[in-house]
């Protein structure tokens, strides 16, 4: 009785804990989405008062040229370590089942998807929040069921796109994917669904990519074949 008594009692300073990081993780992206925006609309006014929308051949250019002026800010960003409370859910999950139920029934993974689609340009955010939704979902039917309706495969295929020579995002991103599209006797979502989502949101190029760049990585094609295997056994 007293050792059922001490386990709930982690339990609860568990989920003290929990509630803590996600509610930092959340300011974090707050003061920082508020920043961004910022950011962005100062860049935007430079732009228009200087009237340099001429100096600009195109709009690709211009896009260039904005993209060239948000990486001082994700830099910034980075070096605020915010992102280390990313890695502390994802720490917090490892394992732990009652924890990973926890993070997802306050949204973590809704936190998790909404950070990586908004610093999509950032390695390093983004390589943590793919290794922290690995251990959300890692063996938890009801995880991989939210991280697919929250969109989560095309969100990480077009992390993926964004930084194919980055070995850590591919080998966390296939990693996550054959955890999300393998078979699972206790599965809570249409597996063909979620397999057939992945293919159209580009899962084909991303493998055929990272399968030529990584060859000599055994770690990320075999995994890659793997997820071949599953897709091709679905479709025939």
């Amino acid at each position: 009785k007293e050792g059922k008594q001490y386990l709930n009692d982690n339990d609860q300073l568990l989920k003290t804990f929990i509630n803590i990081v996600i509610e930092i993780t959340n300011d974090w992206l707050l003061s920082k989405s508020n920043y961004l925006k910022t950011e962005e609309e100062a860049f935007l006014l430079k732009v228009e008062e200087l009237n340099l929308t001429d100096s600009f051949e195109n709009q690709t250019e211009l896009d260039e040229a904005r993209k060239k002026d948000r990486m001082k800010v994700w830099k910034a960003c980075e070096e605020t370590n915010g992102y280390k409370s990313i890695i502390t859910i994802g720490l917090l999950a490892t394992d732990n089942v009652i924890a990973q139920t926890y993070i997802c029934d306050r949204l973590g993974m809704d936190l998790l998807l909404d950070v990586i689609s908004l610093y999509n340009d950032s390695q390093i955010i983004a390589k943590w929040c793919l290794w922290s939704c690995i251990n959300l979902t890692y063996e938890h039917p009801p995880n991989k069921r939210e991280f697919y309706i929250k969109n989560g495969i095309p969100i990480i295929l077009k992390s993926m796109k964004s930084h194919r020579n980055s070995v850590e995002i591919n080998q966390q991103g296939f990693a996550l994917l054959f955890c999300i599209l393998n078979d699972d006797p206790y599965t809570k979502i249409n597996l063909h669904s979620a397999r057939t989502q992945a293919l159209s949101n580009g899962l084909t190029d991303v493998s055929y990519h990272a399968s030529r760049i990584y060859e000599s990585n055994k770690l990320i094609t075999s995994t890659i074949d793997a997820i071949s295997q599953i897709i091709y056994k679905d479709w025939t």
